[in-house]
């Protein structure tokens, strides 16, 4: 868990690999859009999205160096 808000500016983190600073923003209701940067630089972004029901997230990543997008679908129990 980090301290930071959905306000799109840089708050720091630990344990996220190369990131140092992260940015959240409330893109809708149902949508958050992430910004890993490493000094002063964008590294990663990330899409968190959940369902209409509330039962499913999915986290889209995308990495720059080297170019790479995983996703990571979560249910609810």
């Amino acid at each position: 868990m980090f301290p930071a808000k959905y306000d799109g500016k840089p708050y720091p983190v630990n344990g996220l690999g190369e990131a140092t600073a992260m940015a959240l923003r409330k893109v809708d209701e149902k949508t958050a859009a992430i910004t890993l940067t490493h000094a002063g630089n964008v590294i990663a972004t990330a899409e968190q999205i959940i369902s209409m029901d509330g039962n499913t997230m999915t986290i889209t990543n995308k990495t720059l160096d080297p170019p790479e997008e995983t996703a990571s679908i979560y249910e609810k129990q």
